[in-house]
This record gives structure tokens, C-alpha cells and sequence, in this order.
């Protein structure tokens, strides 16, 4: 399956958002100014994650405030169902919610170092028929070359200073510095979580 020279239209973008932070951002800005429809769609939890550090509840007003743009949609399908929820069923609530034509492939945001356990989702057969999997790939990341040639795709060069997990990882060690990469008006919510932990 080739490499896809356009975002498609519509694109989902997934991920327990714990907490969001200004890499989020930056790609959610980069696919409306490629002019995709974007649905952020934070998780109740991870289908290859046991726990969060912040609560469902929180993460979804966080990103409601970071995903701030009319050309994004904020669904809370995940969360609201309470249980981990596979990609797949995600994207079909999104054809039928948004009367998005069946035959027409959604994106897929997936960091380029998670491509190596793509086979592992959930109904990756049928997953891969529907979607184009926009790929956010660092400088000098490594991908797994083989899952590639299976699936249609969009690579997508990134930059970002910082990973969700640095990220958690300094908080828990009171590490207030790290809150410059998150966005202003929650970083200040965000730390007194922390400390309520």
C-alpha cells in the first residue's frame, strides 16, 4: 500500500492527552492548516495502558480548552463509554456520527515510534481498509520499515522539545520547570492536580 501524497479530509486524532501539551498543539494547528477536519477524541484510557495519571474528566476540559478552533471537534465518545476503546470503533462512531462517507479513508494520527505495535490494534485488518495513517515522525526516529508497506500513509517531518512521558515524569518529581511546555491557560490547573495527588 503506497504512500498517500494528501491528508485526507477528515482525520482523528486519538491519545490520552496526559496532560496535553504544546506537541499536541502544534500538530492539531499543522492539520487544519492542511486543511483537514480534525476530531480529537482523548481516551478514557489506552488500550496498551493500565492507568492515567489525571482523571478522564480533567483531561477531556483540558483538551476542550487546548483544541481551541472551529475546525476542530472535541468528542468525548471514548471517555463517555468509560472503557478502553479500540481505534476502529472510534473511527465507525465518527463515519456514522458525521455522515462521513464510507468509502472515503480517515486519518489516523499516530506517532511514527508506535508504528512497531500497529499490527497489535484492534481489528488492524479491517483498520487499515478504512484509514490513512497520518505518521508524526522526529529527525532521526525510528520506524518500523515493514509496517509501512501495509498500510496507506502520510508522513508528516515533526519537531517537538518533549513527550507526553518527560513530561509526567517531571511532574512527578515536582519538576515545575516542565510546565513551559504546556499551553498557559492550564498549566497552572494542571500543577495543583499534581499536587492534590
Amino acid at each position: 500500500m503506497p504512500q498517500v501524497a494528501t491528508i485526507p479530509d477528515y482525520v482523528m486524532f486519538g491519545g490520552s492527552f496526559d496532560p496535553p501539551h504544546v506537541g499536541h498543539s502544534a500538530i492539531a494547528e499543522r492539520l487544519c492548516a492542511l486543511g483537514a477536519r480534525l476530531f480529537v477524541v482523548p481516551a478514557f484510557l489506552s488500550p496498551f495502558k493500565t492507568t492515567s495519571l489525571f482523571c478522564a474528566r480533567l483531561r477531556l476540559r483540558w483538551a476542550q480548552i487546548v483544541f481551541d478552533n472551529p475546525k476542530i471537534v472535541i468528542s468525548d465518545f471514548e471517555i463517555a463509554r468509560g472503557a478502553p476503546t479500540p481505534s476502529l470503533q472510534t473511527l465507525e462512531y465518527l463515519q456514522a456520527h458525521f455522515h462521513i462517507d464510507s468509502a472515503q479513508k480517515i486519518g489516523i494520527v499516530i506517532g511514527a515510534d508506535h508504528l512497531a505495535r500497529l499490527h497489535e490494534w484492534f481489528g488492524f485488518e479491517s483498520l487499515r481498509q478504512k484509514a490513512v495513517f497520518v505518521v508524526f515522525a522526529r529527525p532521526n526516529a525510528q520506524s518500523d520499515a515493514a509496517i509501512l508497506q501495509t498500510i496507506d500513509f502520510c508522513w508528516v517531518a515533526f519537531c517537538c522539545p518533549c513527550s507526553s512521558t518527560q513530561i509526567r515524569q517531571a511532574l512527578h518529581v515536582g519538576n515545575r520547570e516542565i510546565l513551559q511546555w504546556l499551553d498557559s491557560r492550564i498549566a497552572d490547573e494542571v500543577w495543583q492536580a499534581v499536587l492534590k495527588k
